[in-house]
């Protein structure tokens, strides 16, 4: 897709590439899932999850949790994806980001009351002892969804960063927490 209007001014306009909007199959989400920004593949379908991706994301988190992808209101950071998919960083991130909350349209109707941290589900690959650590933030916030509370989990340090700039010691101290917003 390619960038809105709105997105004129921004540090990554003319160097990200593409845009990806939030994914939203129903109007009552279980829960709301933030990542870092849109990979290649994400951007030619135009969802934040897609491919590989997605497949190895419902075998190893959505399918033993009986959580259909479906169910779930997915976001990203940022819209594009930025120059050699490097993270943008200093006063580049903080006005791609602010540009990006621009359509976080969805976001704001869900109305997160609680925000949950834990891996980017992307860090399998490298890091594949994160898994149980994973599963465990994801049946939390399926639980708490199911007793109806409104949960936002941010998957990686950038969305905990948007959220909680804050808060440091590295992702190990900070996943599986949840605060009430």
């Amino acid at each position: 897709m390619l960038k809105p209007k709105e997105c004129t001014g921004c540090p990554l306009e003319k160097t990200g590439t593409g845009f990806v909007c939030d994914k939203l199959s129903k109007t009552k989400p279980l829960f709301a899932v933030m990542f870092k920004h849109p990979g290649k593949m994400e951007l030619v379908d135009n969802t934040p999850i897609t491919g590989y991706n997605l497949r190895r994301f419902q075998e190893m988190l959505l399918k033993p949790l009986k959580i259909d992808i479906g169910d779930l209101l997915l976001c990203n950071t940022l819209r594009c994806y930025p120059p050699d998919g490097k993270y943008p960083i200093g006063k580049e991130k903080v006005q791609a980001l602010k540009h990006c909350r621009r359509y976080d349209t969805e976001l704001r109707k869900f109305k997160a009351e609680t925000i949950g941290v834990t891996y980017s589900p992307f860090d399998l690959f490298k890091n594949p002892n994160i898994e149980k650590f994973l599963y465990s933030a994801f049946a939390v916030a399926k639980r708490q969804a199911q007793e109806g509370q409104r949960i936002l989990l941010l998957c990686g340090t950038e969305a905990k960063d948007l959220y909680f700039p804050n808060l440091h010691g590295g992702m190990k101290r900070w996943q599986r927490s949840f605060w009430k917003g």
